[in-house]
């Protein structure tokens, strides 16, 4: 397998870089990133039947076809349902966070690794405070785009997003097209 912190000139474009980085996550967590996708997914699909079950509980009350034990037993599911999703959503939180400051670290050591590895005459050419910063820099960048873009808001809102438009066009297809169309 290529190695996962390889980088030559032509990987500096934004989607190159991209996918060096999630190469690398792919890597080196792989067990991580399932858990992340599966509590993701958790979270996405009892977020989508949360809205459905309030809507069973407002008819049920408007109707007046509630016996007692049905209501109670459908808000139950429905606060399961929030609170389930809440959960899901903050565990894969707590992973993404988890493997975007690991992958951070390791291309860190791996940046100053190779820096500390040029010979001496290429250090005493060039301010090591501004390669440093350089280095900062590019940590914080590969932070931001593991767990601010990607991991935390995007990946989970598509996951959910998928999961929304699969159920309308499974009760509406009409209305799921319409979602789709634009």
């Amino acid at each position: 397998m290529k190695d996962p912190y390889a980088v030559t000139k032509q990987d500096l474009e934004f989607w190159s870089v991209l996918k060096i980085i999630f190469r690398s996550v792919w890597f080196e967590f792989k067990g991580l990133v399932v858990l992340f996708l599966l509590f993701a997914s958790v979270s996405g699909i009892l977020m989508t039947l949360a809205p459905k079950l309030l809507q069973e509980i407002i008819d049920g009350v408007i109707a007046g076809v509630f016996v007692n034990q049905s209501f109670w037993k459908l808000l139950f599911f429905y606060g399961a349902c929030l609170l389930g999703g809440e959960l899901g959503g903050f565990i894969s939180w707590q992973f993404s966070n988890f493997i975007a400051t690991k992958v951070e670290d390791k291309w860190r050591y791996a940046a100053l690794g190779h820096y500390y590895a040029l010979y001496l005459a290429w250090h005493d050419r060039r301010d090591s405070g501004s390669m440093g910063n350089k280095i900062e820099k590019g940590g914080s960048a590969i932070y931001a785009m593991m767990h601010e873009l990607l991991g935390a808001q995007l990946i989970v809102s598509f996951i959910t997003l998928i999961f929304v438009i699969s159920y309308s066009f499974w009760l509406f297809p009409f209305i799921g097209f319409l979602i789709v169309l634009p």
